[in-house]
């Protein structure tokens, strides 16, 4: 006769290294003894250090895992004024994960035991399809959880669940993403053991997608924008000929420049100036390449001033119309017959200043009407709406582990642990978070032509007092013995390294400062800068 075999109830443990540190009082020992441990590492070898620490214990010996349990810590610096011993306040701190950027890596550990004495390890047979995972929630603002989803039908997005009979969460949401556990083997106590582990995310590829609808940057197709540039009469077709034209004819003219430069740059002026005139003054580019004078009245005042403006040529060392010149880069900038050798122009003896070019733009543009900009979304897609990973203070997270036996049917249902501890993400520059050693290679081919090669895929956003700043470095010289201009003080000497969240600021100002240093060489800040105005979303 066949005796009915009854199998050991699964449960989820926290790692089982961490047993013997598990507080002594009752209710605390069993609500840590259920919950997965968050374990963090200070190094890029975090698999490494945790296979290390497992073996590498005396015979007969338990490993101890319980120094790397996350705990809330900050590595904010000493403010100013502040007695030396001073260490940031971290009683009232949120657990917070910062990121791989910041050198920290975090692992989620637990153990898969059968509930019998000893508390034997349950082997997860994946030929059968049994599977151990875990999930990330997100807590709502009432408290109640939220899993990520990944529906075919309706898209990516965070949605509420329904708590169970016992008022928990231990239950799995449709198409909820599961992130996998893998086994660490080790040995406790003369026994073979298995640990449970999985890489946290704090950033993720949905999360740079939702980037706009957090961005405090209003869109160029915002009607705010566009209501605050009619108001101001603000118009970026003049700001961006003006960085990349007049300013720079003005700058060109003035500063002193290698003469190996002056014939390039020179050429690079006047293609800046065909790009602009093709983009936003069609009619008129159309006309300077046909010869004739444009049959819009608006534009014959910047055709005229284009025709009696000279420069000299350096073949024919005469004097040459703008307008002769332009005509002449035409096919260098239709990008046919390329031969800089052609285009030996000085604009460093032109009788046409930055201002009256700048006004004749002005006057063209103002008749022009811009293109029409895409209507606003009224709504962002559902994919995206709202962050997957949000480091924004308040918005805190839990795991849970997950065991699975989907050929078991309702007979034995997905087992879920309980919650770990709830925890914040940090973002990218937070004032709490360490800084990793950054290495920035500048630009080997600092030539003219060299530096137009890279796109322009970096920006900077000041503010108003920042800008008001970063004007007072007018003089080099004065800059460097300690004067601004500006009735501040200022000494290079004092800043001797930067930290993370203050980088930005600080590597910003001291590149200025060198870039100012080398253009009396190199002649390439007029290349670098180039400033628009943009509009902040209003803090609510």
């Amino acid at each position: 006769m066949n005796a009915l075999r009854i199998e050991p109830q699964v449960q989820w443990t926290t790692a089982s290294p961490l047993w013997s540190a598990l507080p002594q009082e009752p209710a605390q020992r069993q609500q840590r003894m259920r919950s997965p441990a968050l374990l963090r590492f200070a190094s890029d070898t975090f698999m490494e250090d945790l296979a290390q620490r497992l073996q590498n214990v005396l015979l007969g010996m338990a490993p101890d895992l319980s120094d790397l349990v996350a705990r809330a810590e900050s590595f904010r610096e000493r403010p100013t004024g502040a007695p030396p011993g001073w260490q940031p306040d971290i009683q009232n701190m949120p657990l917070k994960l910062y990121q791989p950027v910041h050198g920290h890596f975090y692992l989620v550990a637990a153990s898969l035991v059968c509930r019998i004495p000893g508390m034997p390890d349950r082997f997860v047979d994946t030929a059968r399809g049994e599977k151990a995972s875990f999930v990330l929630r997100r807590i709502g603002s009432n408290g109640q959880e939220m899993a990520w989803v990944r529906d075919p039908v309706q898209g990516k997005g965070w949605t509420t669940l329904t708590p169970d009979a016992t008022g928990d969460y231990k239950t799995l949401a449709g198409f909820e993403e599961l992130y996998p556990l893998f086994p660490v083997n080790f040995t406790e106590n003369n026994r073979h053991r298995r640990l449970l582990v999985g890489l946290l995310p704090t950033s993720s590829r949905d999360t740079f997608q939702a980037a706009p609808q957090l961005s405090p940057i209003l869109g160029e197709n915002d009607t705010a924008v566009q209501d605050e540039r009619k108001r101001l009469g603000a118009d970026p077709r003049l700001e961006e000929a003006k960085g990349r034209v007049t300013d720079m004819l003005d700058a060109f003219k003035t500063h002193l420049v290698p003469p190996l430069d002056v014939l390039e740059t020179s050429r690079f002026i006047l293609l800046d100036l065909a790009e602009v005139l093709a983009t936003y003054l069609p009619a008129l580019w159309q006309a300077i390449k046909d010869n004739a004078r444009p049959a819009q009245q608006a534009l014959t005042s910047l055709y005229e001033l284009l025709a009696r403006s000279t420069l000299t040529d350096r073949v024919s060392s005469t004097q040459i119309t703008w307008l002769a010149a332009l005509q002449a880069v035409r096919s260098e900038f239709d990008h046919s017959n390329y031969d800089a050798a052609n285009l030996q122009y000085d604009l460093r003896q032109t009788n046409l200043d930055g201002d009256t070019l700048y006004a004749a733009f002005k006057d063209a543009l103002d008749a022009t009407p811009p293109p029409a900009m895409p209507p606003a979304s009224s709504t962002a897609p559902a994919d995206v709406a709202v962050p997957k990973l949000d480091a924004r203070p308040g918005v805190k997270y839990i795991l849970r582990c997950v065991y699975q036996r989907p050929q078991c049917g309702p007979l034995h249902p997905d087992v879920l642990s309980n919650a770990t501890e709830a925890f914040e993400l940090a973002s990218f520059f937070d004032f709490d978070a360490p800084a990793r050693p950054i290495r920035i290679s500048m630009p080997v081919d600092t030539s003219v032509a060299g530096l137009r090669k890279f796109k322009k895929n970096v920006a900077f956003i000041l503010s108003d007092k920042l800008r008001q700043q970063m004007e007072c470095v007018s003089d080099a010289k004065k800059a460097l013995d300690g004067s601004l201009g500006c009735d501040q003080e200022f000494n290079i000497g004092t800043i001797c390294s930067f930290s993370i969240p203050i980088i930005t600021i600080c590597a910003f100002i001291v590149l200025f400062i060198f870039l100012i240093l080398l253009n009396i060489v190199f002649w390439w800040l007029p290349f670098i800068r180039i400033c628009f105005p943009i509009s902040l979303k209003a803090k609510g």
